[in-house]
């Protein structure tokens, strides 16, 4: 069944990928086991710290992975990884435009809810002044959140996209190009499941951005790269470069918080209905489709340079 949806792997495709979901896994796994045996025995400041040290570091393990497997199969990593960097014209103008795919997927999200009578455009000033510990007050915290919103286009474009560029280097880089760098069944499940998947240490063992579902998390964030895949992965072939997707992904990260915050509920229903459960999975749906549409209307994306040259082409 699975083969006749996605198309039977050759025996060299499967070593690939199994190798590179072994690495990628297994990495991110030791540095998770790491965190969750250290974590209580630290203090606030120390673990916080911790946190944002492995996260930054468990972002670069699908480009090691990339790297390591690139080695073992005797091919440049340098010249590969440089051309899933291209970075013409094209690639440039659709680095600088993915991220208002987010604030479109925001926009929707936020419409939902409030149809659905769940929005609370007031919990995310009130966590502002919480987390302040009384040093600003709620108009503060509102003119805040707003500065905070219209800043989070330049970080994903800086800050952001140096972070997220190790994973996409795996993702859409070098598992995309595996998956024959065109956007079909078969490297759209692959790449979002694959990517999905890899969370799931973290999300079972850390309560990571599922602190209440940690379990049932592992499906609806696989559920959900699976939708922001679709953007993501269109926008690469378009680009034939990672660029689009690494600052699309920046913008993900740096306004997931409005996402999560917005929603009038709290705790497991919060987070099984809120952005990064069901609503925001209708939302990223809705915007899948648009993206894909508009893409589908334009010219043609060129087509893929040879695997020697390292391109999003056939590998």
């Amino acid at each position: 069944m699975v083969f006749r949806l996605i198309g039977r792997p050759t025996a060299v495709m499967l070593r690939k990928l199994v190798t590179f979901i072994l690495l990628s896994y297994g990495l991110a796994l030791c540095l998770d086991i790491i965190l969750w045996m250290n974590l209580p025995g630290m203090g606030a400041p120390f673990s916080s710290l911790a946190m944002v040290g492995w996260a930054s570091a468990r972002m670069y393990v699908p480009a090691l992975a990339a790297a390591l497997s690139l080695a073992i199969e005797g091919r440049s990593i340098g010249k590969t990884f440089a051309s899933y960097l291209r970075h013409d014209r094209r690639a440039i103008k659709l680095f600088l435009l993915s991220p208002l795919v987010v604030y479109l997927a925001l926009g929707i999200y936020l419409i939902l809810l409030a149809s659905l009578n769940l929005l609370d455009v007031e919990r995310p000033v009130r966590t502002m002044v919480r987390a302040s510990m009384g040093l600003i007050d709620e108009e503060t915290a509102k003119k805040l959140l707003l500065v905070q919103l219209v800043l989070s286009y330049p970080v994903a474009l800086t800050l952001n996209s140096a972070l997220t560029l190790g994973e996409e280097l795996g993702w859409r880089g070098y598992l995309f190009e595996l998956m024959g760098g065109r956007v079909n069944a078969r490297s759209l499940l692959v790449v979002g499941i694959a990517w999905g998947l890899w969370h799931a240490p973290a999300i079972a063992l850390l309560g990571h951005d599922y602190p209440e579902l940690r379990l049932l998390g592992v499906p609806l964030f696989t559920v959900l790269c699976l939708l922001y895949s679709v953007p993501m992965l269109e926008l690469t072939e378009r680009a034939t470069s990672v660029l689009p997707a690494v600052s699309l992904h920046g913008a993900i990260n740096s306004l997931g918080g409005l996402f999560t915050l917005t929603v009038g509920l709290r705790g497991y229903l919060g987070e099984l209905v809120g952005g990064l459960g069901i609503t925001g999975m209708v939302a990223w749906g809705l915007v899948a489709l648009i993206i894909h549409l508009l893409l589908r209307r334009t010219a043609s994306p060129r087509a893929g340079m040879e695997e020697g040259g390292g391109s999003l082409g056939p590998a």
